[in-house]
């Protein structure tokens, strides 16, 4: 049996924590060791080195993520996050997660604020369409367009609701 690397990106609703969750596929025959991530923040200029739980739920926070004092929330944006296990450091998976919480959180935000004015909401539900194609785009390694699509999407939201945080 081979083994196989796999993360996914847990939903949370929360802008504090990140959640990833190994899917992998391991060879019972040779023990797991070493087994680690290589998160590269977006906006940061190097990755953050964390040890991950294996066949399990790896939280990332702005403490091990190593952000900024007085930073609360983990960043949006494009994260590439390196899965590496041994022997010899040689199995390695490059992942693309896309987080999109901070601006669903304003969404969700706006939505209720339109819904109580009886707003039109279809810039709203663009927004959200949007967001859900990034994320696709980043698993799917389109990370430029994924940026792209994030950027226009962001932008619309923020000129919507500066306020709503």
């Amino acid at each position: 049996m081979k083994t196989s690397l796999s993360l996914a990106q847990l939903p949370l609703t929360f802008c504090e924590e990140f959640a990833l969750i190994d899917l992998s596929v391991y060879n019972p025959d040779i023990p797991v060791e070493n087994a680690y991530l290589e998160v590269l923040v977006p906006d940061l200029p190097a990755p953050v080195r964390l040890n991950y739980t294996v066949s399990g739920v790896t939280v990332l926070t702005t403490q091990n993520l190593k952000l900024s004092e007085g930073c609360t929330e983990i960043p949006s944006g494009l994260y590439v996050i390196v899965q590496t296990i041994k022997p010899n450091d040689r199995l390695r998976e490059t992942h693309y997660v896309f987080n999109t919480i901070p601006e669903r959180k304003m969404l969700a935000c706006l939505v209720s604020e339109y819904i109580r004015e009886c707003k039109d909401l279809d810039m709203l539900f663009e927004i959200h369409a949007s967001l859900d194609i990034v994320e696709r785009l980043a698993k799917e390694a389109y990370c430029a367009e994924a940026n792209k699509l994030f950027n226009t999407a962001s932008n619309k939201l923020h000129s919507l609701c500066v306020a709503c945080v």
